[in-house]
């Protein structure tokens, strides 16, 4: 049976190129469900607030979407209780 997998992504600034950050795969483990894998980021940034980043401007985050290359599908910004910020995504495969 076939299905999706979902990866967690790690998005940084990248070096050289027309691109401004780049998505790289953090850890190899496949995910099945995207629920999941959102909750397992969420109890991992604590005491930072995850939240995607469409919704990231009301936490003085900028929204970088469309400035990353191989720009996975589901973007979020991690917002720290001192405002530093950092993105990760999650991608999805066809298993």
């Amino acid at each position: 049976m076939s299905g999706q997998s979902f990866y967690e992504m790690l998005i940084q600034p990248c070096e050289g190129g027309a691109w401004e950050f780049e998505a790289v795969e953090s850890d190899g483990e496949a995910w099945t469900y995207l629920d999941d894998l959102i909750q397992a980021i969420k109890s991992g940034v604590a005491p930072a607030h995850m939240v995607d980043v469409r919704d990231c401007v009301a936490w003085g985050a900028p929204d970088i979407r469309g400035r990353i290359r191989d720009e996975p599908g589901w973007v979020f910004a991690v917002v720290s209780e001192y405002d530093e910020t950092y993105y990760i995504g999650i991608a999805s495969r066809d298993d």
